[in-house]
């Protein structure tokens, strides 16, 4: 369950970056982008709908500091960007249609009642206590080679499985990934696997430790028992060319998001597409991003000049 605080965004200046870094790409250039190709292809009926994907949706608002509801999340985001396009009569004829996908029942009534004032303006359904690893194919399904652009943004590794990944890299039709590889989880499982591995060897792990390891696993897939000694760096490289660019996503970039007062990173943005162009937008992106000081924390990344390169 999410705690009370979950929510409040005024202290999560990287939560604040990663809306802002979903926006710039997602209304400032994918949805310019097909919304303008389908004005001048009317006649390629694929382009007339395109689809933005939220995998972990989330209640769709943030409270600031006990000021409520001031900060759309990604749903909203995905809305009002589909509002903007909608309401220029130069794209009537094009659609954006948003699929949010929520889990956990009081954050997905929350996601339904502020959407509320979408209907009628927006296309989108709520997938409301629905797993993304069980309906994926329901969803693919549905988009069918459509345009579309997919937000992957659990809470924890737990909660996205590899399997679901690589349908969705393999799929037909363009395809933009921005996915959150939270490499905390990552890392501690692989701690513990080296730590337990004489145990797993010998089947005298215990329950317990074998159903996180089970997690690292259904995630990253059998191959980290061969990247255990690896840094945390090559690790992700590791994952990155076994999932996405073993797909149809060979254009991948990457950017760390540091945490505000050590020198670490909490997790990693990804982005992946077919496309080197949306990989070049998405790096001077992320390069603007860069610019943002934390508090006094300028150690924003461990890539050294390629840092933007997977």
């Amino acid at each position: 369950m999410k705690n009370k605080n979950f929510w409040d965004i005024s202290k999560r200046p990287y939560t604040q970056l990663k809306l802002k870094i979903l926006n710039s790409y997602l209304c400032d250039c994918w949805a310019k982008i097909f919304f303008s190709q389908a004005e001048q292809h009317k006649d390629w009926r694929s382009w007339q709908k395109i689809y933005y994907i939220d995998c972990f949706a989330g209640r769709g608002k943030y409270h600031c500091g006990g000021k409520e509801n001031c900060f759309n999340g990604s749903p909203l985001i995905a809305l009002e960007c589909a509002k903007r396009f909608q309401s220029n009569q130069r794209y009537k004829d094009i659609k954006m249609e948003g699929i949010f996908i929520e889990e956990q029942k009081g954050v997905a009534d929350d996601l339904e009642k502020f959407c509320e004032k979408y209907k009628g303006i927006t296309e989108f359904e709520i997938y409301k206590q629905k797993d993304i690893n069980i309906i994926i194919d329901e969803v693919l399904n549905k988009i069918g080679n459509h345009p579309a652009f997919f937000l992957i943004d659990p809470d924890g590794i737990k909660e996205l499985k590899k399997e679901t990944i690589e349908k969705i890299v393999n799929r037909n039709g363009p395809t933009d990934i921005l996915l959150n590889y939270i490499k905390g989880g990552v890392e501690r499982i692989s701690g513990l696997v080296k730590k337990e591995m004489d145990n797993i060897i010998n089947q005298n792990i215990s329950d317990k430790n074998l159903k996180t390891i089970s997690r690292l696993t259904d995630f990253y897939g059998l191959e980290v028992f061969k990247h255990l000694n690896k840094t945390e760096k090559e690790r992700l490289g590791e994952w990155t060319n076994s999932i996405l660019k073993s797909g149809n996503l060979k254009e991948v970039a990457v950017f760390n998001m540091p945490y505000l007062h050590k020198s670490d990173n909490i997790y990693y943005l990804l982005f992946a597409s077919r496309k080197p162009v949306a990989k070049k937008i998405m790096t001077q992106i992320f390069k603007e991003a860069k610019k943002v000081d934390y508090r006094g924390q300028t150690r924003m990344d461990i890539f050294g000049d390629s840092e933007f390169d997977i």
